[in-house]
C-alpha cells in the first residue's frame, strides 16, 4: 500500500461476510417468522442493536473443567435487516430448546436442531488450529425456514495456530474446543458439553480420519505457494512493522525466539505438523474417550 507516494506495508484485502448466491446462501423473506436466519454468536450483540429485536441470550452453562468452576452465557446476533420482537422471541425458543437438547446429549433430540455434519465440520476446524474465539464472536450458523441449524463460514483466526499464549502456553497439544480451553467465557458451550458423548466424539473422529491428512498437504502447500510468491514483499513489510517477537519454549522447540518473516512461517509449518499428529494420535486412540459423562 502507498499513500501519497509513500510505502505504508501489507495489507490483506478481503470480503466482509454477507449473505448471498454463492456466498452464505440466506432466502429471507421479510413477511415470514419462519424463514431463513444468519445468526452469529457474539458476545459483542450487545453493541449491534437492541435486545430482544437484534440480539438475544440463551442460558448459563455451568462448568466443571478447564480453568475451574463457572457458568458461561451465549449471545446471539441474528444478522438481518429486517428483525422484529416477534423474529427475535422465535429464535430464542429454537435456541433455548437446541440448548436443552445439547445439554441432555441424545442424539436423536440433537440432531433435531443441529445439522450434524456442517456442525462436526466446523468442530475439526476450530480444534484444528485452536481457535481461542470458537465460543466468544464470529461462529456463524444459519437457522433455516422450517429446518435445523447448519454451520458456515468460518471466520476470525487471528488467535490461532499458536498466536495465543493464554491457551495452554501456544501449546500444540491438548484438546481445545472440546475441553473448555481452560478460558471459559470464549469456550463454545455446544462442543464443550458434546464432547462428552461417546456418539459425538466417535462422529468426529470418524470424519477427522476422512479429511485430515487431505487438509493438512492442502495447508503446507497454500503456506508454501504464500511464502514463494509474495516472500519479498512481506519482508519489506517488517522494514515499515514493528512485527511483535515471539518466544516459545514448548517440548518440540528449544526456546525457539521467532522474530523474522522466515522464522515466523518456519514456526507456522511446524506448529501445524505438530496439531496434526497430536490429534491425529488422540482421534485414534482411547484417549478421545477421557471427557466422556459418567
Amino acid at each position: 500500500l502507498y499513500i501519497n507516494g509513500q510505502y505504508k506495508g501489507v495489507y490483506e484485502l478481503i470480503e466482509q461476510h454477507n449473505t448471498s448466491d454463492g456466498r452464505i446462501v440466506v432466502n429471507e423473506d421479510p413477511n415470514v417468522i419462519d424463514t431463513d436466519y444468519l445468526i452469529e454468536l457474539d458476545e459483542y450483540a450487545n453493541l449491534d442493536g437492541e435486545f430482544g429485536v437484534d440480539w438475544f441470550w440463551v442460558n448459563d452453562f455451568k462448568y466443571d473443567g478447564g480453568s475451574g468452576h463457572g457458568t458461561k452465557l451465549n449471545k446471539y446476533l441474528i444478522r438481518s435487516d429486517y428483525n422484529t420482537k416477534e423474529k427475535c422471541s422465535f429464535l430464542l425458543d429454537y435456541f433455548k430448546r437446541a440448548d436443552a437438547a445439547v445439554l441432555r446429549g441424545n442424539y436423536d433430540e440433537v440432531s433435531q436442531y443441529l445439522d450434524l455434519a456442517s456442525f462436526v465440520d466446523m468442530y475439526i476446524l476450530q480444534e484444528l488450529s485452536c481457535n481461542s474465539d470458537v465460543g466468544w464472536s464470529s461462529f456463524f450458523m444459519v437457522k433455516k425456514a422450517g429446518d435445523k441449524i447448519y454451520f458456515t463460514c468460518p471466520w476470525d483466526f487471528d488467535l490461532s495456530l499458536g498466536n495465543n499464549q493464554s491457551i495452554n502456553n501456544n501449546s500444540f497439544k491438548y484438546l481445545h474446543a472440546g475441553n473448555g480451553m481452560r478460558i471459559e467465557m470464549q469456550s463454545h458451550t455446544w462442543y464443550f458439553n458434546l464432547f462428552k458423548r461417546k456418539w459425538f466424539v466417535d462422529m468426529v473422529s470418524k470424519r477427522w480420519n476422512e479429511v485430515a491428512m487431505g487438509m493438512r498437504d492442502a495447508a503446507l502447500d497454500e503456506i508454501n505457494r504464500i511464502y514463494t510468491d509474495f516472500h519479498s514483499e512481506f519482508l519489506r513489510n517488517y522494514t515499515v512493522w514493528d512485527v511483535p517477537t515471539k518466544k516459545y519454549s514448548e517440548d518440540f522447540i528449544d526456546t525457539l525466539t521467532v522474530d523474522t518473516y522466515d522464522e515466523h512461517v518456519a514456526f507456522l509449518k511446524l506448529y501445524l505438523c505438530k496439531r496434526f499428529d497430536w490429534l491425529d494420535n488422540y482421534f485414534n486412540s482411547n484417549q478421545k474417550y477421557e471427557k466422556l459423562a459418567d
